[in-house]
């Protein structure tokens, strides 16, 4: 009898038949699976965060939450920064100096510090 063939008598597959048909189950799974973290992947960020935000709309534990809260918090590119009001005058100071060319470039000052270690 051959893999795919059944018995004429009992109307079963053999048992490489079942091993072959477990094993393309198994595949196809797999390639299905794959195909859908894949998709995940490429997702766009655009839809990546319309399904976070759904998901995390449907969460009621508070301290799951606030974890998330923590975690994005760490993360977020536009963080404010609490500047003192001497923070405040010294970059203020510090454009208008610029602004009248009140400094030095990188390069130059890379060019100054080499030298000075040359010196020593």
């Amino acid at each position: 009898m051959g893999i795919s063939e059944r018995d004429p008598n009992t109307h079963e597959y053999g048992e490489h038949a079942i091993l072959a048909k477990n094993e393309i189950h198994k595949l196809f799974l797999k390639n299905i699976l794959s195909l859908q973290y894949e998709s995940l992947i490429n997702m766009t960020t655009l839809a990546l965060k319309k399904l976070l935000i759904n998901r995390i709309a449907e969460i009621n534990d508070v301290s799951f939450l606030n974890a998330l809260k923590t975690i994005l918090d760490s993360k977020t590119q536009s963080q404010i920064l609490s500047l003192t009001p001497e923070q405040r005058i010294e970059i203020m100071e510090s454009r208008k100096e610029i602004e009248v060319g009140l400094f030095v470039e990188q390069a130059e000052l890379d060019i100054e510090f080499n030298k000075w270690l040359n010196e020593k």
